[in-house]
């Protein structure tokens, strides 16, 4: 008991003197952006995600029946912070990368693996969800119908839900996604290269050189070179890559009852 207390006292003092979670007192709700500490970033998203956990295992210990009011509201809202200090990184990240962004970028990624795994992956949590899922829902409005179709799609979709056995089935085929998704990506890379070296321009800068080009046949070349990119079989193509992942995918539906992946 007395190292709860002690725990929570820390994480108050450090709340306290976390520029994350500083109150915003700039015009219509913008962040202080010129007095966040980089530095404190990977220690905010700590505290966020252990305030988030803390609320989830409250609504798991609750001994009342499960509702969309005191299971569903206060899940949604579990990760307030945590939502508000990524957003705000985000944001920083997509104007101004530099060194301590990609750093702090990068430490917290374990910590919001971890977070969302703890999360998806709690059944206890699942099952009262699923129980208000199968409740009558007469009495909710058609945005909380919304809301409780979502969360309860985003938990039945990471299979949670399966078997052990069931589960050591989809992390194989999550295993063989990823892999084939970082081979789609290597290729695109090298065929993007292959590109750049050929004609002098960067894909991305494709249209505004294709139009400036007044070799017919150059532009035939370029038509061509752009628009077959990855798009064949064999080494360096991503069409096998391609039938293969949506195999997997639509292995991965029937996994967790859905027909196909477009009825996710």
């Amino acid at each position: 008991m007395t190292a709860i207390i002690a725990s929570a006292i820390l994480s108050v003092s450090a709340i306290s003197n976390n520029t994350w979670f500083s109150e915003w007192k700039k015009p219509y709700g913008i962040p202080p952006f010129s007095s966040l500490k980089i530095s404190q970033y990977t220690q905010a998203v700590k505290i966020a995600s252990d305030l988030k956990q803390e609320r989830i295992r409250k609504i798991v210990e609750n001994k009342e029946a499960p509702t969309f009011e005191n299971t569903i509201v206060p899940y949604i809202f579990a990760d307030e912070e945590l939502a508000r200090i990524k957003r705000i990184f985000g944001i920083l990240l997509s104007l101004e990368r530099n060194a301590e962004l990609e750093k702090a970028s990068v430490e917290t990624v374990p910590i919001l693996s971890a977070d969302t795994a703890m999360t998806i992956s709690n059944k206890r949590l699942y099952k009262k969800i699923e129980s208000v899922w199968n409740a009558d829902q007469s009495k909710l409005s058609e945005e909380e119908k919304t809301i409780l179709k979502r969360t309860y799609d985003s938990f039945r979709r990471s299979g949670v839900g399966l078997s052990d056995a069931e589960r050591e089935i989809m992390r194989a085929i999550d295993e063989k996604t990823k892999i084939l998704s970082l081979k789609i990506s290597k290729n695109i890379l090298a065929s993007n290269n292959a590109f750049k070296k050929e004609f002098g321009v960067d894909v991305s800068d494709y249209y505004d050189a294709i139009a400036k080009t007044g070799d017919r046949t150059k532009r035939e070349a370029m038509f061509k070179a752009y628009t077959s990119r990855c798009f064949n079989r064999g080494e360096g193509g991503n069409t096998d890559n391609i039938v293969e992942m949506t195999k997997l995918r639509i292995q991965r539906a029937k996994l967790l009852g859905y027909a196909t992946p477009a009825d996710f």
